[in-house]
């Protein structure tokens, strides 16, 4: 997922030339490291670094909900068991929205028909499956998937996820770390 406050790809020719870019998603430890080591200039993660040798900046607070495929439509869950009745795609959306849903759910109801482990493809599977999965509110509004959101009753409501925009502290000074470190603490 491109973050909304990134800049538009389609401006990065102009705006700085020559250049070459490369998109990786991963989960947010393998990212740190990645940032450590140098593999690559900055990262997004769910997980806030505890490292010393890591800056970071906190961008958005992504909040989730039920979607599913336009066939369910006018759907409510009673009790959030009943999810398991359904073709229901599951991504782990980290570890404060895994604890929740497994105490809403039990470990003896957790069977999702298929677990991904990207975004972009539980989408895709929502999609083909005519299938229901949990999707951040945001990632929703900006797709054309028509997804509906679908109402349950539940014990606590789903966590929030912090997102966090990281880069080495060593290259703080660095020209485009610099603007887009500034860039994101304004938002």
């Amino acid at each position: 997922m491109i973050p909304p406050f990134a800049l538009s790809l389609s401006q990065l020719p102009t705006r700085y030339g020559a250049f070459s870019l490369k998109l990786e998603t991963d989960h947010s430890p393998v990212i740190v490291e990645k940032v450590l080591d140098g593999t690559v200039d900055a990262g997004f993660v769910y997980s806030k670094p505890l490292s010393p040798n890591i800056a970071s900046i906190h961008v958005l607070k992504d909040t989730y909900s039920l979607y599913g495929h336009k066939c369910f439509a006018g759907t409510s869950l009673k009790n959030l068991k009943e999810l398991t009745r359904l073709p229901w795609i599951y991504m782990n959306w980290g570890y404060h929205f895994e604890n929740w849903l497994k105490a809403e759910l039990g470990s003896d109801f957790f069977k999702p028909l298929i677990e991904v482990g990207h975004s972009e493809l539980e989408m895709k599977l929502i999609e083909e499956l005519e299938g229901v999965g949990f999707l951040p509110d945001e990632m929703v509004e900006r797709s054309t998937t028509g997804f509906i959101p679908i109402s349950m009753e539940t014990q606590k409501t789903i966590p929030a996820q912090n997102v966090y925009f990281i880069y080495k502290k060593s290259r703080e000074q660095e020209e485009d770390i610099r603007e887009l470190a500034k860039k994101l603490g304004e938002e």
